[in-house]
């Protein structure tokens, strides 16, 4: 169960349980694009294929329907509406809000571009229970629009949890490429801590949400994914301050989060970040929320992060991935600029006692890889002890993860 007896943990060791790698991919700092903000809150950013309409929620106002619902910084805001501009030259154009039946007094928000005529979005429009939402998909046609509930086990999940709770909220979704799993983050209050759901297309429904492996004791929210890669905002995994941009790689068979990376400066700060997007047209263009501001960066080319992994025996330091089997891994190694070895344990057991385990199976495996003739000052250890299960089965969970970046 990989706890014998209670250690005490040290500070020093704390720090190490808690720290996230940064994966930087900015090679600009980023630039306010002050047309397409206001003095109220915009967030929630959506591309159109070619990079050029950029659709977001904004709580501006200014319409016929607008009403004020709710506060940010200090400031009365609006309904949340579905707005979007058009880039022209390569120049953003003033935004305009998108008209009834889209938009309502109840509030709007989470554009999900599909295609140049099709968006999914959330809704709280009247009666949404009787029109299985809060999730739409939305076709334009010429002159007309069309709106349906994506139904199934979605709107069963918002239904229930209303039922329950008797006020529910939303902030940020996502649907993957491939158009079968959706995530996006909620909670019973807006102000909460959010969490990361998932629901799964199979069987031409919805599944009933589940509660995604990436969701913390802190706020997760602003999904979106390019690929593999999912992006999600969170004030934990050891945050510069606030919400900070974090991105992790999605399992293609299970779904789950793993290797999950702060992406650190000039993106990050001591202040609120969080809605980030790419370019669907240029992946070296990337937008992303500051405290309610839309921000632009350039990136570096995105690519995956190899990530290897070694299993240990219970409650031990000892290896039990077959030494062919490490040979095989200790071969990747020998190329990378920097070495990232991340300790875990399974669940069992006190956090104390699993953080100092997991700090040990790293250092056995930072060991190994000075053996095969690594340089130590390419290889930084650290603990996640039991708190990032990536697997249900608690053997995969006593595991070692050498993160290698080139």
């Amino acid at each position: 169960m990989d706890c014998s007896k209670i250690i005490i943990l040290s500070f020093w060791t704390l720090l190490l349980a808690q720290n996230v790698p940064f994966y930087n991919i900015a090679t600009t700092k980023p630039v306010e694009i002050e047309i397409l903000n206001s003095d109220f809150r915009e967030t929630n950013l959506s591309l159109t294929p070619d990079g050029n309409t950029m659709y977001f929620m904004s709580t501006r106002g200014g319409q016929k329907w607008s009403r004020i619902t709710t506060t940010f910084k200090g400031k009365p805001q609006y309904d949340g509406d579905l707005w979007k501009s058009t880039r022209v030259n390569n120049k953003w154009q003033e935004p305009v809000c998108l008209k009834p039946p889209v938009n309502t007094p109840e509030g709007e928000d989470e554009p999900i571009v599909i295609n140049d005529s099709t968006l999914i979005y959330q809704s709280w429009r009247t009666a949404w229970k009787n029109s299985s939402g809060p999730y739409y998909k939305l076709i334009f046609h010429k002159g007309y629009v069309s709106i349906s509930g994506l139904n199934s086990g979605i709107s069963e999940f918002f239904n229930d949890s209303l039922s329950f709770y008797r006020r529910f909220a939303t902030d940020g979704a996502y649907l993957t490429p491939d158009g079968k799993k959706f995530y996006f983050a909620a909670n019973k209050d807006y102000d909460g801590k959010m969490d990361i759901f998932v629901s799964y297309y199979l069987n031409n429904k919805w599944t009933y949400p589940v509660k995604s492996n990436a969701s913390t004791s802190g706020d997760e929210r602003s999904i979106f994914i390019k690929g593999k890669f999912i992006f999600f905002a969170s004030d934990s995994y050891n945050s510069l301050g606030g919400y900070d941009i974090f991105v992790g790689e999605i399992d293609p068979t299970t779904g789950e989060i793993t290797n999950i990376r702060n992406l650190g400066p000039p993106i990050n700060s001591t202040q609120d970040e969080y809605s980030f997007v790419i370019n669907p047209a240029d992946s070296t263009e990337a937008f992303f929320v500051r405290n309610g501001d839309i921000f632009t960066v350039r990136l570096k080319k995105l690519t995956e992060i190899p990530t290897l992994q070694i299993f240990f025996a219970f409650d031990s330091d000892s290896i039990i991935t077959p030494k062919d089997s490490i040979n095989k891994i200790l071969k990747y190694t020998s190329s990378a600029k920097r070495i990232v070895v991340v300790g875990h344990t399974d669940t069992l057991g006190t956090n104390e006692y699993n953080a100092i385990l997991g700090f040990k199976r790293a250092e056995k495996v930072k060991k190994l890889l000075e053996n095969y003739g690594t340089s130590p000052e390419k290889i930084v250890v650290i603990s996640r002890g039991e708190t990032e299960p990536a697997y249900y089965i608690d053997e995969k969970n006593r595991r070692v993860e050498i993160i290698l970046y080139y």
